[in-house]
Parts: C-alpha cells; sequence; structure tokens
C-alpha cells in the first residue's frame, strides 16, 4: 500500500499506469479511487493533496463497509472526479451542483450478489461495527449502485 503523498508523486511525475495499479488499502486501487479519469484530470488530482489525504479516507470506509458485508467485493463506479465532470454531470440531471465526489469524500459503488437498496438498508441498521447509528454520513442508492460520502452529518438519498 503506498500513502496519499506517495501516490500524489506518481502523479505529478506523470507515472499514471503506476498509480491507477497501487495500492490505497487492502481491497482498492488508487486507480479504482479515480475510475474513468484520464491522465489530465489525473494531473488536477496531484495538485490537490488534501484530498488525496480524502481518497485514502473513503478507502478506509469501503474496507469498513466491506468488512461489514461479509467480505463481499466491491467494484467501485465512481470515486473522485474533477469540478468539470461534476458539473457536467449535475447539468445532465445526475449528481449534486457541487458534491462530495470532486472533494474526494464519496464513492458510488456495487456489491457483489446485493441489490442497492439491499446495501443501504444494512448499511443503516445500527451495528457497532458502522457505530450506535449504522453509516455516518451520506449514504444513498440509485439506478445500480450505492453512494457513500464522508459528510459532517446524516443524509439518506434515493434516485429512482
Amino acid at each position: 500500500m503506498i500513502q496519499p503523498a506517495e501516490a500524489r508523486v506518481l502523479l505529478a511525475t506523470g507515472r499514471f499506469a503506476a498509480f491507477r495499479a497501487a495500492q490505497a488499502s487492502e481491497h482498492f486501487t488508487w486507480g479504482e479511487l479515480t475510475t474513468k479519469r484520464t491522465d489530465a484530470q489525473l494531473t488536477i488530482l496531484s495538485q490537490l493533496p488534501a484530498y488525496m489525504a480524502n481518497l485514502a479516507e473513503t478507502a478506509k470506509g469501503l474496507e469498513t463497509i466491506r468488512a461489514y458485508l461479509g467480505g463481499r467485493p466491491i467494484t467501485i463506479t465512481s470515486g473522485w472526479r474533477d469540478m468539470a465532470t461534476q458539473r457536467a454531470l449535475h447539468k445532465g440531471g445526475k449528481g449534486a451542483s457541487v458534491g462530495f465526489h470532486p472533494l474526494g469524500l464519496a464513492a458510488d459503488f456495487t456489491v457483489a450478489g446485493l441489490p442497492p437498496a439491499t446495501v443501504q438498508r444494512l448499511l443503516d441498521l445500527p451495528k457497532s461495527v458502522l457505530g450506535p447509528q449504522g453509516w455516518r454520513g451520506g449514504l444513498g442508492y440509485g439506478r445500480g449502485f450505492t453512494h457513500i460520502d464522508l459528510r459532517w452529518l446524516d443524509e439518506d438519498w434515493t434516485v429512482r
């Protein structure tokens, strides 16, 4: 595993393939946390050290969820995205105008064998591994994905 500062050096020196392959946590690579991003977009991320640290925290949250769900594999469908991508999604009716993805504090994902509504319901249950109120932060699901973010307050939502 490599820390955010090391991952940032890979980006800053143009070693994008090495960045994408490097482990951010036991089960997630930096490439998965930045899925679908171009080399040019990743260059922007290399200039945002706090956002790199946020991505590491998001990976920890996903590891906690993976363990809580019995080790079921998680596939990240969207992690960090630059503001231009976020604005385009919002303009197209998908996503918040700013949101937590551009801060590195959010992920959309699927869990093997579980529909998104079930994942949200399970993460809302009060369990000690997730804290007394279940997942702390943003939690929602849409068509084919579950969303988590590390915001400072609890908020649940659903897109149908």
